[in-house]
């Protein structure tokens, strides 16, 4: 009988996500926090509450979604509206899971650039050694998280796609829907992915 070696290191970094999701969720219920302690959160939630009332009244529009950060505004606003919660009661039930929706994309970003061995091994540092949740919360980084880690993954492995099969259609839709999402999420994060794909 021989081992799967690919498979047993996905199974083992499934199990070293789950042990960080449960980090996350004792700091959380040890600092007894609902929510991020940062004065950014008050913004952040003006913002989504006036995309849910627009959402329910059916007059969402450029000028409601302009400003700051807009696909997290949509998320949130869309996640309230369907399950009937307000936004902060979204935002606490999200906040332990944010860190732990960026690893797939990482390790799949590592692979397309090298292998699963050094996929394996760069992902378990990541989650490992990545920052205490509490310091990448400290500052309401909600829709830093989205674009940074999860959205721009994703983009650099539509634009190695791109690079290595752009005759294919279905490529050129994959980037340019990252593209657009990633003008989305975050404003700075445009920048630096751009410098990246130069």
């Amino acid at each position: 009988m021989t081992i799967n070696l690919k498979k047993l290191s996905i199974f083992a970094l499934v199990l070293l996500a789950l042990f960080k999701l449960y980090l996350v969720q004792w700091q959380f219920s040890f600092h007894h926090l609902l929510v991020p302690p940062s004065p950014d959160l008050t913004a952040h939630l003006e913002m989504i509450d006036g995309v849910i009332n627009a959402i329910k009244d059916h007059k969402l529009s450029l000028s409601v979604l302009s400003g700051y950060q807009p696909l997290f505004k949509l998320i949130i606003g869309y996640i309230a509206v369907i399950f009937s919660k307000d936004s902060l009661t979204v935002i606490k039930a999200i906040a332990p899971y944010w860190l732990i929706i960026t690893i797939p994309p990482f390790y799949y970003l590592v692979k397309k650039m090298y292998n699963w061995q050094i996929a394996f091994w760069a992902t378990a540092v990541f989650v490992i050694v990545s920052s205490n949740p509490l310091l990448n919360f400290a500052d309401a980084q909600y829709p830093d998280i989205l674009g940074y880690n999860l959205v721009a993954p994703l983009y650099l492995i539509a634009f190695i796609n791109l690079l290595k099969n752009g005759k294919r259609l279905r490529n050129y839709l994959f980037y340019f829907t990252l593209l657009i999402l990633l003008f989305l999420s975050h404003y700075l994060v445009v920048a630096l992915m751009i410098l990246v794909s130069v």
